[in-house]
């Protein structure tokens, strides 16, 4: 956090906690989320590349551990 602001990064990742998942609208947005993703915080949903969600939720929607 910078000067009171949170990064995209952080917001990004509050949001998947509170809600399970998290759409990129930015380009910027999607930058963050593929970091996150290169740090095995999130994971991005198979059918919609916009769409990013926490890896353990992730994994039992999906039915398995990966």
């Amino acid at each position: 956090m910078l000067d009171g602001r949170t990064t995209t990064q952080s917001r990004i990742l509050a949001e998947i906690e509170a809600h399970g998942s998290y759409r990129c609208r930015k380009p910027s947005e999607l930058t963050a989320a593929r970091h996150l993703n290169a740090k095995g915080l999130i994971r991005r949903d198979r059918k919609d590349g916009y769409l990013w969600h926490h890896p353990a939720r992730l994994a039992a929607a999906e039915g398995g551990v990966r």
